[in-house]
């Protein structure tokens, strides 16, 4: 997953880039799953990583937001993951659907047990876009990293394939 994370992050920041220097974000949420899952190493890493080798300028303190919050539009990036329980209120919703639709981007992380939260809630943050799973034959597996197989699994949790 992280591997993957890299790739789609890397073709994000590539258009966001002209942008000089920008800052990254978590976004916490309610419903009593874990937000803050990997809060001091998903970004630091991913930042340091795209900082390091793509030679790009992201700020390396990342942001904490929260949906309603007037900072939201300011992120190019929001992170969101944890293991469980994700809940979004209707106005939560619109917020981030405007934000999507202004051209932000939103990486969800599912850590294990956040599927079942986040794919209802998405599917309302996008109406009529269904969910499906990208073939491991897809270019994004090929566009930076090579990745013939598609995603490499990192977790072992229920024996399933990885899925992006």
């Amino acid at each position: 997953m992280k591997l993957l994370f890299t790739l789609c992050c890397t073709i994000v920041f590539k258009i966001i880039s002209a942008q000089g220097s920008y800052k990254l974000a978590v976004l916490k949420y309610q419903g009593g799953g874990d937000w803050y899952a990997n809060l001091e190493t998903s970004l630091p890493n991913l930042i340091q990583f795209c900082n390091d080798r793509l030679h790009m300028n992201i700020d390396k303190e990342q942001g904490l937001v929260e949906p309603m919050s007037a900072e939201l539009s300011q992120y190019p990036f929001i992170h969101v993951t944890g293991h469980g329980r994700i809940t979004l209120n209707a106005d939560e919703l619109a917020r981030l659907g405007a934000y999507l639709k202004a051209g932000g981007f939103l990486h969800v992380s599912d850590n294990y047990g956040m599927d079942t939260y986040i794919r209802p809630l998405l599917n309302n943050l996008i109406p009529g876009i269904l969910l499906e799973p990208i073939p491991s034959n897809h270019a994004i597996f090929n566009a930076y990293y090579k990745f013939p197989k598609g995603l490499p699994k990192i977790h072992a949790h229920d024996n399933k394939a990885p899925e992006a």
